[in-house]
């Protein structure tokens, strides 16, 4: 709205007042550049049948606040699973001791520990790497052959995965080493002493 005084187009509302028996609201403005006062009167008309007609100020709705949103209801936080259902990926530590407690035999449990330790991925303790994952899985394969009392098989899956990367024993590399023959290491010290010599091929490579 300009000021009628100097024509000036920006203005700050002092009062407003309703009158409801004119159907019209009444503003008091103030001028912004030359700060005199000037009032205002606005009405509400709708055109109907050829021509413009008050609407009275009590058919129009004042603005209703808008509700607040219902409260989310809250869920219940699941209970702590028991210690012994845990099974952290941050370490093949609590995995090669779930695996223990399992069956795995001693030497290629020693030897599991062994390349894990000799790894980058164990010294850095990066989380969740795809090599840490397919380790705790291969060692999960290794524990149940061990349960089904094949641990020939089992030896070969611990000696291809060390020399070939544990990221490298998949499904399909797991059947190959099944229908393979068994490994040629005997059990005890010298399997133990077969996968320490196989970690140091490795490494030297």
């Amino acid at each position: 709205m300009l000021c009628p005084h100097c024509h000036y187009y920006q203005n700050r509302v002092l009062e407003t007042r309703s009158n409801a028996s004119e159907n019209a609201v009444r503003r008091r403005h103030a001028c912004r550049k030359c700060g005199k006062a000037f009032t205002s009167i606005q009405r509400i008309e709708v055109y109907q049948e050829g021509a413009w007609q008050p609407v009275p100020l009590a058919a129009v709705p004042d603005p209703q606040p808008v509700a607040p949103p219902a409260p989310r209801p809250r869920l219940k936080r699941p209970d702590n699973p028991a210690p012994d259902r845990l099974h952290p990926i941050t370490g093949a530590e609590h995995w090669l001791a779930d695996i223990e407690r399992d069956g795995l035999p001693p030497a290629l449990l020693e030897g599991m520990l062994a390349w894990w330790n000799e790894s980058r991925w164990g010294k850095h303790r990066t989380q969740a790497t795809w090599t840490q994952l397919a380790f705790t899985l291969s060692a999960g394969r290794v524990a149940f052959l061990c349960k089904q009392g094949q641990h020939d098989i089992a030896r070969a899956l611990v000696e291809a995965g060390i020399e070939h990367g544990w990221q490298a024993l998949k499904p399909e590399y797991l059947r190959g080493i099944s229908a393979a023959p068994p490994a040629a290491a005997s059990a005890g010290d010298e399997a133990a002493a077969a996968i320490r010599d196989m970690l140091k091929r490795a490494d030297a490579a």
